[in-house]
């Protein structure tokens, strides 16, 4: 008897209105909040994929699309639960009490754009890149800003391009990536990079870490998934994703979260496929090919083997990873 991993279709969910641009699953997997194209933050319950509200984050009088979305993570420090953070192209950082719909902050970057964003594991600060190439560190009680990586003096490391991905992998270190191919690791404590590789065109939330390795998923018509080992600087895999002569030119990818990332998923634009491997072999075992439009954002459930997709076509589509058994002779 042999157990492989398959990947099952559970719920798909329709905005033909909008772009899905992120996806994220609340910390105890009761919700989803997807950001679009129209300017809006979406909830949906994770089970029935019913409607709860639409949170209105026009910051100027610009309708510019929503970028990123972040639930804040579980802290027993804090009083109040289900923080969403959100981030609009014209400089807009938002926070909202999802339950009620309340805006509980806001403010705008003046003459810069966002696009990425990220929290610490602990909750207690967020960081957000932008055009003018660097990183935005704010304290998240006090909503000021804590400190920017970006190119100094010295010869100091930074990118010369927009940043398209940020994450925060400790309190103390953050990796990103953006149009210059430079994926970067930066030592928070010092604001400066402590390792440098070259490479990846990212184009969206397409950067991850697991077990010392950082995953990367490039915007390209080939290499289009490249992971790298921090502690060896070293290249482990390069590989192409293509399908009937068209390439999987990437948007998104993310290690699972329930099992401490024992798989990854990789999507993207072009010939509109997912694509799930097994971390420690490296082994594609399914690839979803039936989708219309763009994968710009995928998340994986933190409590379950679920992953969640936010389309070009206005789809919000949920997935379950399962351990299927065949008999082999």
């Amino acid at each position: 008897m042999e157990t492989e991993r398959i990947v099952v279709a559970r719920n798909v969910i329709l905005d033909r209105d909008t772009n899905i641009f992120s996806v994220r699953w609340s910390p105890e997997d009761s919700l989803i909040a997807v950001a679009g194209s129209d300017g809006y933050i979406k909830i949906y319950t994770a089970d029935s994929g019913s409607f709860v509200r639409a949170l209105n984050c026009h910051i100027s009088a610009n309708n510019m699309p929503v970028t990123s979305v972040r639930w804040r993570p579980s802290n027993p420090h804090t009083k109040t639960k289900n923080i969403l953070l959100g981030i609009t192209t014209d400089g807009g950082i938002m926070h909202w009490h999802a339950t009620s719909g309340k805006l509980m902050h806001s403010e705008r970057l003046r003459d810069n754009h966002i696009y990425s964003l990220d929290y610490s594991p602990g909750g207690s600060q967020f960081c957000v890149g932008c055009r003018d190439n660097s990183i935005k560190i704010f304290d998240d009680h006090t909503k000021q800003l804590a400190s920017e990586l970006s190119t100094g003096r010295n010869e100091l490391l930074g990118h010369v391009n927009r940043i398209h991905s940020v994450k925060f992998v400790s309190e103390d270190m953050v990796i990103s990536g953006g149009w210059d191919r430079n994926v970067l690791v930066w030592d928070t404590r010092a604001n400066r990079v402590s390792h440098s590789f070259y490479g990846p065109n990212v184009m969206g939330d397409s950067l991850d870490y697991s077990k010392g390795n950082i995953l990367a998923g490039s915007h390209d018509i080939r290499d289009q998934l490249q992971i790298w080992s921090v502690a060896d600087q070293s290249h482990v895999l390069s590989e192409d994703l293509n399908s009937e002569s068209r390439s999987c030119m990437v948007f998104t990818a993310q290690h699972s979260k329930a099992d401490q990332g024992e798989i990854f998923a990789v999507g993207g634009g072009g010939s509109c496929e997912t694509y799930f491997y097994e971390t420690k072999s490296l082994k594609q075992f399914s690839v979803l090919t039936n989708l219309e439009k763009s994968v710009y954002s995928l998340d994986f459930a933190n409590e379950s083997n679920k992953v969640a997709l936010g389309c070009g076509d206005g789809t919000l589509r949920t997935y379950e990873v399962v351990q299927n058994s065949q008999e082999t002779y």
